[in-house]
């Protein structure tokens, strides 16, 4: 006594129809034939493009601590920057004096729009700002600018600002090399000059600190003397003659 087969479903069906088929082998080599084919045609590159528009927008006020900057800078920044379309997520920093944000668009919006929409909310409710609030400095982010090369200098003997001068050497000599776009010295201490006051001397409100400033200032400065240098007859072989003060702060070596 034979058993009898069971019945076959609507995927038993099929699969007995296409086996049976002769068209099946045509079919495979039809879907082989298209993959290869597309394997040549579609493009592809080595590194992809992808484009990700972000800023960072730089708020600066001085004397604030970092809980105010929080407060009155970063979440009011972030919600002004959330209301405008096309923002993925915004991210806050907060440090004492200063506060960041960076706002990330959509993966695919246009870059330049991106910014312009950008500049355009943050001037639009620029009076928003809390009272003593410097002008935001916006600062585009790229792909590009992240460095696909880091040297690090370091030493138990040499003093940081020497350590400084001999990257800034190493920097001049890097940027003559072919391909190289962008190249910057972060850390060490760079040169400066350390003014101290005399009490008596800063007492009056004309002879302060800013008055100082302005002084150190005017000997970097270069200043155009039309009547003097018509004085001294200079004015024959130069249409915009110049009075130039010796500056004492200019020159790498001072």
């Amino acid at each position: 006594m034979t058993e009898r087969a069971a019945p076959l479903n609507i995927a038993g069906k099929l699969a007995g129809i296409f086996i049976e088929s002769k068209i099946t082998a045509m079919i495979m080599l039809a879907v082989t034939l298209a993959g290869i084919m597309a394997l040549f045609v579609t493009p592809r590159e080595y590194n992809p493009q992808i484009v990700v528009p972000a800023a960072n927008i730089l708020v600066a006020k001085p004397g604030a601590s970092a809980e105010e900057i929080q407060n009155l800078v970063v979440k009011p920044l972030e919600a002004i920057m959330n209301a405008q379309s096309g923002v993925d997520h915004t991210f806050g920093y907060a440090a004492p004096d200063f506060g960041l944000v960076t706002v990330q668009f959509k993966v695919g919006e246009d870059q330049e729009r991106s910014l312009v929409k950008l500049y355009n909310q943050l001037m639009q409710n620029l009076d928003r700002m809390p009272q003593g609030a410097m002008q935001p400095v916006i600062k585009p982010i790229n792909v590009d600018d992240v460095p696909i090369m880091t040297l690090t200098l370091s030493s138990t003997t040499v003093e940081d600002h020497q350590i400084r001068q001999v990257a800034t050497r190493m920097l001049e000599h890097l940027r003559n090399v072919p391909g190289v776009s962008f190249t910057q010295v972060i850390g060490g201490a760079p040169r400066g000059i350390g003014a101290a006051m005399r009490l008596h001397w800063a007492a009056p409100a004309a002879r302060r600190s800013c008055c100082a400033n302005q002084r150190a200032e005017f000997h970097n400065r270069l200043v155009p003397s039309p009547a003097l240098a018509r004085r001294h007859g200079v004015t024959r072989n130069c249409q915009q003659p110049r009075l130039t003060r010796r500056p004492r702060f200019l020159r790498a070596d001072e």
